[in-house]
């Protein structure tokens, strides 16, 4: 037996050889960066080999040499300095890889390079903000974004090694500094507040009883409420850019949070109070004496970034002390997530001043603490366990003593006052995981649903721009906006019962931005509408990608407002003053946007249809593809779709043919006397999108019939190969706008995974081109038959012998020598029998 493959493993292994300790600096788990990457990857400087390189980050590099250089500047003897600081990196060396979770592939010498110029860098930033104090630091060095980069997962070294160096320094430093450890030098770095001897006591007492990993592991220990601990506060005192937060929080289990949310815990007599800035964020109470909830401050703007970094810490597992194993800031962060559920909560809290953040709306902090907690994991020890079963006995007690039936009833009254006259839903996650992208805004939000995301916010400004516009078309702009406003504001709850999911805005904010949203839509309709009287410094019309990205997103069914809110805006700012603006009915002007080619002239055949009553945007479209003529009644599931594919329907004599007729919708395909007509389907970037919502929509519809599914069901089974493809491509069926019919293909016949067919609308023309192709009495489906064979046989012999002029030459000779032959065996047979 060959031992090859054993000798191998083993040296893989490396049994011999001394265990490997566990890391200290991870990469931050998928899970955490998909939700926001920009949280956990440095934005101005580079510490430690994960983002060494990165050329976004180069302009820092020579910063970081002059600091080092400055640093030198400062012993009395820099050779000499020098010398043992690159020793002792060097002695450092396999120790320092073996804290990295990955493998790092840097050579010794480039490693030894990188700990040593980014060690000197933030041992120099340390030392000039003790010597010369906060108010006379360099302020690029204290910018929040530096401050930002210092504190996450990947961007670490071992703190033995900044230990090192400032053993190496110190001594030599013609101006000592204030603090002589290097964790009060961090302490006093990230803490500015604190007083200097208590910095000093502290840094001494943490010394003494371990060594941190790395800068992140020093701060998270120090937010731990441990008695005698110096209060954590804010590590960015400057305004930092918004960092949106987007999608919902893993839910806590009972034990690990409130029962109730903010404001049912003020309802049942219980109050919060805001504890004074010194004292630890983790440090909540519960005066059950009182009725009181006791919790530090939270400046949320200014501490996300840090959140989301000690979070990461104890997510990854990988720190030995005991201090990651409870879960600290995740408990905190599962806890606040169960206070505040509704902006209502957020509103509550800021009152009290317990949350202090620049967001304008509730409902964005409310997302904002959604996605800090979003795949987060409580493996062990959830801290506040105790204060939420105290809290919550609490609570259930009060509700007890005053009426027991008091959820009930609440939760009665919602029901009764909720309406189930639901047309917006949020995209099932079956359908979501086949292709996220397609249910998704690319550049706007419309609606309370994706309202406040970060990649959408810099359309805002230009929604805003578009309502101004709109509004100073009318002869009185501050009226016309005034009654805009009232009317907004009584459709507000009919409104919000068109939306499937809980809307967490309040009244007047959800009002704003049906009335922002409705009014941007309208001025868009009407310079999509105008044409070449769009002004030139229009970024949207002036930018080729605008319009279809536009299209795109106003098609999405998460991204929708009623139809009536749009109807009712039309009906008081176009119509009265705009009356030369074609097309006249708010129908017809946004079917001319989704379609350039719709003249107003079709209005007269939009009247007569359900197209009026149309609940969105989105069903708009869904109306407008309907067939023009009932389909028949769905059968069983035999008849759901063709047996065979468009090419072998055509080799058994069935022909197709592009619908001509100019009121023909999407949906009306139609079969007589061996011909399938269909109208044709122009395939675009857009075109799954569009589709895949169509067919969403009539999957979280009530009693919607599966119009578009079937569409879906009867071209999945035409096509299944790119023969297919090109065939339908010959007779102007798909109008193939991506390029290879290769690209078009897996459109096609992904676009119905995870969907749920309820009727198929096709069952009848499927039955009857099933029965055609059985059939051998027709004499249409033997001439089609021959046709085919014919025009296979024809382009068999052009590729055979016509491909080049040799072939062809070939091809020539030997027509003329078989005539030639002929000829020659007539003559002679001729001559044989001479009369």
């Amino acid at each position: 037996m060959d031992g090859g493959w054993l000798h191998r493993l083993q040296q893989k292994l490396n049994l011999q050889g001394p265990t490997r300790p566990s890391p200290r600096i991870s990469v931050v788990p998928h899970k955490l960066r998909s939700l926001k990457k920009e949280a956990y990857s440095p934005l101005m400087v580079s510490i430690g080999p994960y983002h060494h390189g990165n050329l976004e980050l180069l302009a820092m590099e020579e910063h970081k040499l002059q600091c080092m250089r400055n640093l030198l500047h400062r012993v009395q003897n820099p050779e000499e300095t020098l010398h043992d600081c690159i020793k002792a990196i060097k002695n450092l060396e396999q120790r320092v890889r073996e804290c990295y979770a990955d493998k790092i592939s840097i050579e010794a010498t480039k490693l030894g390079e990188i700990l040593l110029v980014d060690g000197c860098f933030i041992f120099d930033l340390f030392y000039r903000h003790t010597v010369q104090g906060k108010g006379h630091a360099d302020d690029a060095l204290t910018d929040p974004t530096l401050r930002h980069d210092l504190v996450l997962l990947e961007n670490q070294i071992p703190f033995f090694i900044l230990v090192e160096l400032n053993i190496i320094f110190q001594p030599r430093l013609q101006r000592p500094a204030d603090h002589s450890l290097m964790t009060s030098l961090a302490l006093s770095f990230f803490y500015p507040g604190l007083g200097d001897q208590y910095v000093w006591q502290e840094g001494i007492e943490m010394s003494r009883e371990w060594e941190p990993n790395h800068l992140l592991d020093l701060l998270h220990q120090s937010w731990l409420p441990t008695p005698g601990r110096y209060p954590s506060h804010d590590l960015f005192h400057q305004s930092s850019p918004p960092i949106d937060a987007a999608g919902n929080g893993s839910s806590a289990s009972r034990t690990r949070a409130f029962d109730a949310c903010a404001s049912e815990l003020l309802e049942a007599g219980i109050q919060f109070e805001k504890i004074s800035h010194e004292s630890h964020l983790l440090n909540i109470r519960f005066d059950r004496g009182y009725g009181v909830i006791k919790i530090p401050t939270l400046s949320i703007d200014e501490t996300e970034s840090l959140l989301r970094s000690l979070i990461s810490l104890e997510q990854c597992g990988f720190n030995n002390n005991s201090s990651c194993e409870s879960f600290h800031v995740s408990s905190y962060a599962l806890l606040m997530k169960s206070l505040i559920r509704s902006s209502a909560d957020v509103q509550l809290l800021q009152e009290k001043g317990i949350i202090i953040s620049d967001l304008e709306k509730g409902g964005s902090v409310l997302a904002l603490i959604s996605s800090i907690c979003k795949n987060i994991h409580v493996k062990h020890h959830f801290y506040f366990d105790g204060l939420c079963k105290e809290v919550n006995t609490y609570y259930k007690s009060r509700m007890w003593k005053e009426d027991w039936m008091l959820p009930v009833k609440v939760k009665l009254g919602i029901l009764r006052e909720r309406s189930m006259n639901l047309s917006i839903y949020k995209v099932p996650n079956k359908l979501r995981n086949v292709n996220d992208e397609a249910y998704g805004p690319r550049i706007v939000s419309i609606g309370p649903f994706h309202q406040g995301k970060r990649d959408l916010v810099p359309m805002e400004e230009h929604k805003w721009r578009y309502m101004l516009a709109l509004v100073h078309r009318t002869s009185n702009a501050e009226k016309s906006l005034d009654e805009c406003g009232q009317v907004i504001i009584d459709l507000e709850e009919q409104a919000r019962g068109c939306y499937a999911e809980n809307i967490t805005f309040n009244k007047n904010e959800l009002a704003e931005i049906l009335l922002v949203d409705g009014c941007f839509i309208l001025e868009l309709f009407l310079r999509r509408s105008l044409g070449k009287i769009v002004d030139k410094s229009d970024p949207i019309f002036n930018n080729a990608w605008m319009i279809p990205a536009l299209q795109h997103d106003l098609a999405l069914l998460e991204n929708q407002i009623p139809f009536f809110v749009l109807q009712k805006l039309f009906e008081l700012i176009v119509l009265p003053f705009v009356p030369k603006t074609p097309p006249r009915s708010f129908t017809a002007l946004a079917l001319s946007f989704f379609h350039a080619d719709f003249i107003d002239s079709n209005e007269t055949m939009i009247r007569g249809k359900s197209i009026q009553s149309s609940r969105h945007l989105l069903d708009l479209l869904h109306k407008f593809y309907l067939p023009t003529s009932p389909l028949a009644n769905p059968k069983g599931k035999d008849s759901w779709g063709f047996r065979h594919c468009a090419t072998k329907l055509v080799e058994a004599g069935i022909q197709f043919q592009k619908s001509t007729g100019l009121e023909d919708r999407l949906l009306d395909v139609r079969y007589s006397n061996g011909v399938i007509t269909i109208p044709p389907l122009s395939v675009r970037t857009t075109t799954e999108s569009l589709l895949r919502n169509l067919i969403a929509l009539e999957q979280c519809s009530f009693g919607s019939n599966h119009h578009i599914t079937s569409y879906a069901f009867l071209i999945n089974g035409l096509i299944r190969s790119s023969a297919d493809i090109e065939l339908l491509e010959r007779r102007g069926i798909i109008i193939n706008n991506l390029g290879r019919g290769e690209e078009v293909l897996p459109i096609i016949n992904n676009i119905i995974k995870e969907v749920v067919l309820k009727d198929f609308c096709f069952s009848k023309l499927c039955e009857e081109v099933n029965a055609y192709r059985k059939s051998w009495w027709r004499w249409q489906r033997h001439k089609a038959f021959w046709k085919v064979r014919w025009s296979r046989y024809v382009a068999a012999l052009r590729q055979d012998y016509f491909s080049n002029p040799w072939r062809i030459i070939s091809f020539v000779a030997a027509v003329l020598l078989l005539l030639l032959t002929g000829l020659q065996t007539f003559y002679s047979v001729r001559g044989y029998y001479p009369h």
